[in-house]
């Protein structure tokens, strides 16, 4: 005796809905909204010392042979990673505040204002000399208060220094 096809389907389905509705969770996980504890089935596993060694030395197989790469010092004083961070705290020094910052086709450019609320920018370019990165300020409505520019460039060239005795991953 052999069965039919709608005797075949409801067979079909019967077991699909069995099968789901025994994988399903007694309720809503997200809903539930349970933190495990150490006690809690599943929340961790406790590895034998044998197990321990075996997943240390899967962890150390996994990294053969890449080298490992530490944090260095910048290679010539300074990294263009650390611009404007060197920005921020040079002009945090010199009482100045970054308003806006932008990159430009030489370099990243800021635009400051003074605690007696002039404008001032700063242009920071990488260059091929020595310095590596060169920085031109400019401080006044006309740019006429260059002694504070030159302020301003100092106090950028020494963060920026600092940050490049700074190890670090960047470069």
């Amino acid at each position: 005796m052999s069965l039919g096809q709608p005797a075949l389907l409801g067979m079909s389905l019967l077991s699909l809905a069995a099968a789901l509705t025994a994988c399903a969770p007694e309720r809503d996980p997200i809903e539930a909204n349970e933190l495990l504890s150490h006690e809690d089935q599943g929340a961790v596993a406790v590895l034998s010392p044998d197990e321990g060694d075996d997943a240390k030395a899967a962890m150390r197989a996994a990294f053969e042979g890449t080298p490992i790469e530490r944090p260095t010092q910048a290679a010539d004083g300074v990294r263009w990673s650390d611009v404007p961070a060197a920005a921020y705290w040079g002009a945090l020094e010199v009482e100045m505040a970054i308003v806006r910052s932008a990159e430009t086709p030489e370099g990243l450019r800021f635009e400051l204002v003074t605690v007696r609320d002039e404008p001032a920018t700063l242009l920071v370019e990488r260059v091929d000399t020595p310095e590596r990165i060169r920085a031109t300020a400019t401080v006044g409505t006309f740019g006429q208060r260059t002694d504070d520019a030159r302020a301003l460039e100092v106090a950028f060239r020494t963060a920026l220094e600092a940050f490049g005795r700074k190890p670090s991953f960047g470069k």
